[in-house]
């Protein structure tokens, strides 16, 4: 069966109102995702129903190095508690998204010192901490080069919550747009897995948040709430 290249979703083409339906059998994409890549148009939310047990399950039965997207605008609804039990032996390389958001004020090593310890005080043990952009290439090569360290030849699988920038981030890493990017949590719908550079790349469906605004807001005024350029500190 043919799957989505945008949210790796199966295609169907019998029922408009079930994800994954596409009114032309050759089309590479799902209605839902080439009315978003074409015009931000948001015809079916999936914020909610992706059962995040069922994708924690799968992940932690995969022979895979984990690379962990978290969104450091929202870092506290990106963390997810009690990973090294989801993930017992897996090593995890934790990509902390959209940097450049932040204040310049605001230093890597300053960031960085944050990140672990609250990654301390949940008891969440990493590889690596690298931190990343959401408008640049900050960040790729440190994964690249994580990637071989850590890989051993195993596929990567990115995980994280709803909006943390799962796709956009694999989509800067393949030097691509194939995967379909958008403000809205719940764009991934299916395990979606892709090669590039001899390398088995997997994007994963976002984890549900329990305590983000993202999830209460209205979809139509996430464009309104979420930044788009840095952030300046008002004292």
């Amino acid at each position: 069966m043919t799957t989505c290249k945008g949210c790796g979703v199966h295609l169907q083409y019998e029922n408009k109102l079930l994800p994954g339906y596409t009114p032309k059998k050759e089309s590479e994409y799902c209605q839902r995702c080439f009315r978003l890549i074409h015009y931000d148009d948001l015809t079916v939310s999936m914020r909610k129903g992706i059962d995040p047990d069922e994708v924690m399950k799968h992940i932690s039965e995969m022979d895979a190095l984990v690379l962990w997207v978290v969104d450091l605008f929202d870092f506290e609804a990106g963390m997810i508690p009690g990973i090294n039990r989801h993930l017992s032996g897996k090593d995890i390389i934790l990509a902390a998204g959209k940097r450049d958001l932040l204040p310049e004020t605001l230093s890597d090593e300053k960031a960085a010192r944050f990140v672990f310890s609250r990654l301390k005080e949940q008891g969440i043990t990493i590889q690596e901490l690298i931190l990343t952009s959401a408008y640049q290439q900050e960040g790729l090569d440190e994964i690249k080069d994580a990637i071989n360290r850590y890989g051993k030849g195993r596929p990567v699988v990115v995980m994280g919550r709803a909006n943390a920038g799962k796709s956009t981030l694999l989509n800067r890493l393949l030097g691509s747009n194939a995967l379909t990017m958008s403000r809205y949590p719940g764009t991934t719908l299916d395990f979606n897995q892709m090669e590039a550079d001899g390398v088995t790349w997997i994007d994963t469906p976002g984890i549900e948040i329990d305590s983000s605004i993202l999830m209460e807001t209205d979809e139509k005024d996430l464009k309104t709430i979420l930044p788009d350029r840095r952030l300046k500190p008002v004292v």
